[in-house]
């Protein structure tokens, strides 16, 4: 479970940055001495792996990065293999800090940059949107010790929020996971879609839940070989997100029903409020659009709109607009994701035909399948619209049949 057993970490990492590792290094146990390693790459490559000489002092040398500490360990990548320019250093300071954001702010470790301190780094979070604390649920998970071991429960920690600037360009939302205090994966904002399934309670991103933000502590799963996310396939992570469900879907109805200025919506607002506090949830209504008054003499009805295809909501049509492609694929990504804009009614659909459900279509049987992948999103979308299973299901038999049933009748609602 411990990190690091391979002991390639150091130098890979340090040789991908500089071609000299400078290591100095003294133990609690016996402060004062001074271990030094220094590796150097002017060999062949093969050569260069093997354990370098070292050397031990009690003597406080003058140039020890160590300085008068008693004990500690300072690492120094020398030669190295590219120039940073100020732009590069400042992004650096950034991502260090929010990467060991819980190391600064606890554990008080510091990290420097060519002298300056790296600050811990949290985005701006909305002041009128109260936090989210998962720890006042009391959400516990036994912890996973490998080979369909348990040990005790261990309780799901953290917090999440909206953030005041909506981050979807870049895909910077979502939470920062984290494991006995070490960031193991950045901007997590997977939704129960995904395979494997992420930890929110939405189909997948979306530019209107790109406000959404969090840090979250779940120290009962393994992570992955890497070491760079989770071990997905661990029962404790299937926990986790069945955990989390009902936890943080009003934190989801609330970012996709407000804007930037949350206090416009004040029911939207309140009843959220009323949650992060007391963990009792309840629904504002949508308020009803007012109807116009006639005009005297005004004998004619507003007629409502009349939708031409089963592709509708609400008496409005929805277009698929041309399917972007995309050749690569890796096991967490379905065989296609979708953007939908409600303002414009367009439905954007990227497909990835890198999935095995493309390989076995024949010759022809792509045309198909996008047409089964329109049917599908459009029922995600409805259910996410709020409509329920049985009109899902009534929908979706309607444009099977009208899709692949054929006839004069086959693009009439």
């Amino acid at each position: 479970m411990r990190k690091g057993q391979f002991g390639m970490g150091l130098k890979s990492a340090s040789k991908s940055l500089g071609r000299t590792l400078e290591i100095h290094t003294r133990s609690i146990k016996s402060p004062g001495i001074t271990i030094g390693l220094e590796h150097l790459d002017n060999k062949t490559l093969s050569d260069s792996w093997k354990a370098p000489a070292g050397y031990e002092t009690d003597e406080k040398e003058p140039d020890c990065p160590l300085g008068s500490q008693e004990h500690g360990t300072a690492i120094i990548i020398s030669n190295l293999k590219r120039q940073f320019d100020e732009d590069d250093i400042l992004n650096a300071q950034l991502e260090l800090g929010e990467i060991f954001h819980y190391a600064i702010e606890l554990l008080n470790s510091s990290i420097t940059i060519n002298g300056d301190a790296v600050l811990s780094q949290l985005p701006t979070m909305n002041p009128d949107a109260p936090l989210l604390k998962l720890d006042d649920f009391n959400l516990y998970v036994r912890e996973d010790l490998g080979g369909g071991r348990r040990g005790e429960p261990i309780q799901i920690r953290g917090w999440a929020g909206i953030m005041l600037k909506t981050m979807s360009g870049d895909l910077r939302y979502g939470f920062q996971t984290f494991r006995k205090d070490q960031l193991i994966e950045m901007n997590h904002n997977k939704g129960y879609r995904a395979n494997p399934p992420g930890l929110w309670p939405y189909t997948m991103p979306h530019a209107e839940l790109a406000r959404l933000y969090g840090h979250i502590h779940l120290d009962m799963i393994p992570p992955n070989f890497h070491k760079k996310g989770w071990n997905n396939d661990s029962p404790a992570w299937t926990e986790v997100v069945d955990a989390l469900k009902d936890v943080l879907e009003p934190l989801v109805i609330f970012a996709r029903r407000t804007d930037k200025d949350v206090k416009k919506d004040k029911e939207m607002l309140g009843a959220f409020t009323r949650y992060a506090n007391t963990r009792e949830w309840k629904v504002p209504r949508r308020p009803r659009r007012k109807p116009q008054a006639k005009k005297p003499g005004d004998k004619s009805e507003e007629k409502p709109p009349e939708a031409k295809t089963s592709f509708s909501i609400d008496g409005v049509d929805y277009e698929f607009l041309t399917p972007i492609q995309e050749t690569d694929h890796s096991e967490t990504k379905p065989p296609w994701e979708y953007v939908v804009d409600h303002s414009s009614h367009e439905i954007q659909i990227t497909v990835y035909m890198g999935h095995p459900i493309w390989g076995f279509a024949r010759r022809g049987g792509n045309k198909i399948i996008t047409k089964i992948s329109h049917i599908d999103v459009f029922c995600q979308i409805m259910q996410d619209k709020g409509y329920s299973v049985a009109q899902i299901q009534a929908r979706r038999e309607t444009l099977y049949r009208e899709t692949f049933g054929g006839g004069k009748n086959a693009n009439k609602k």
